[in-house]
């Protein structure tokens, strides 16, 4: 009877730290929401941030409009100061002109008349009527030149204030720009919080989750004491710890089957990339002191002569494409197409990225179903 009632209470023990680890065992679906709903809130974060980069990158090619159209300016600015100097010389000769001819009260087809008929002879008529031919040709021609002239110096005029104007418009362009990445910067910011408040709770659950699983394999081991002192139950008591020790590493075997060997021409990259683990996440950042997604794979991957574009969507579309779940080790991964976040597969199934801002660069677990598409450039 007493060694019935120890049974009992080692099974009855048991029972109660199988219940007190079930909430552990059906955590993990409850992680899995609380992990699915942090991802699409990073994922949201990621496309805001991808708005931002891409704003950006519009105002830096704006600015660099501007900087064409202010040299234009500059040239035409050139261009009129020597038109306006020619035109006053053409006139100021005109000028000079009318005046010697006004000097003779006279007017220039009078004038030249008395000079070709107080001529003495054939000879010296035809002389001065050759001169006075050349001086009416040439009042022509100063009188032409002065009209082209004042004609280039309005064209010039017109361009000026053209380029101005398209000058103007820019620059509102740019301050359009500007207040929509102040709005943008808003909203990520909200969202960064409630994303940060997610990852909190889901930490603290799987704390629990763990502590409660320590708790339950405690009790295990404590009932399997208490049985082994019966003769009659120890088998059935060893066989069920083996089945909870195999869930507890599970895990660990899974990620053991996963890993994948890294990529020998890729190690030089991937080596390199790796010393800017911990760099925070800058909108815009191109440099080690701070990085966005694709600012990050643009700088570690001139480092070994490849040039890509500054965006993730146009990254997205340099190399060949490839499976994201046939990645090699160097090859990139994109989330979004039009990629909006981009990062490098580095093999044994870890991506390295920089993920949003409030973050740091580092290297996640590789999951295929989460990427759009993949692209090999080296």
């Amino acid at each position: 009877m007493k060694k019935i009632f120890r049974n009992v209470l080692a099974l009855t023990i048991l029972s109660v730290a199988l219940l007190q680890t079930s909430p552990s065992f059906a955590s993990p679906s409850t992680q899995t929401k609380a992990e699915h709903k942090a991802a699409k809130l990073e994922q949201k974060i990621q496309k805001l941030d991808n708005n931002i980069i891409e704003a950006m990158d519009n105002v830096d090619q704006l600015t660099k409009k501007i900087k064409r159209s202010n040299e234009k300016i500059d040239q035409t600015k050139k261009e009129i100061k020597q038109t306006q100097t020619e035109h006053d010389l053409r006139k100021a000769l005109y000028e000079e002109r009318l005046r010697a001819i006004q000097g003779e009260n006279k007017s220039t087809i009078m004038l030249y008349a008395d000079i070709v008929l107080s001529s003495d002879g054939i000879s010296d008529f035809i002389d001065r009527t050759t001169a006075v031919s050349q001086i009416l040709n040439s009042d022509e021609s100063l009188m032409t030149e002065l009209n082209e002239k004042e004609d280039k110096l309005i064209e010039s005029k017109t361009s000026l204030t053209k380029v101005n104007e398209e000058l103007i418009e820019d620059k509102k362009d740019l301050a359009k720009e500007m207040k929509q990445i102040k709005k943008d910067k808003k909203k990520i910011e909200k969202k960064l919080e409630a994303t940060k408040k997610t990852i909190k709770e889901e930490k603290a659950a799987k704390r629990a989750a763990k502590a409660a699983q320590k708790r339950a394999e405690k009790a295990v081991i404590e009932a399997e004491k208490a049985a082994a002192s019966e003769a009659t139950k120890p088998v059935q008591l060893a066989a069920v710890a083996p089945n909870i020790t195999k869930t507890s590493n599970q895990k660990d075997v899974l990620n053991l089957t996963n890993q994948k060997p890294t990529g020998g021409d890729a190690s030089g990259v991937i080596s390199y990339a790796k010393n800017f683990l911990g760099v925070p996440y800058v909108w815009g950042g191109t440099s080690p002191s701070g990085f966005d997604c694709s600012g990050l794979m643009q700088y570690v991957y001139s480092s070994v002569g490849i040039s890509l574009p500054r965006t993730s969507s146009q990254q997205q579309n340099t190399g060949t494409r490839v499976s994201p779940n046939d990645v090699q080790a160097g090859d990139l991964v994109f989330f979004g197409s039009p990629a909006y976040h981009v990062g490098m597969y580095i093999g044994n199934g870890q991506w390295l990225h920089a993920p949003q801002t409030g973050d740091v660069v580092k290297i996640a677990s590789y999951n295929p179903s989460m990427f759009s598409s993949a692209a090999r450039v080296q």
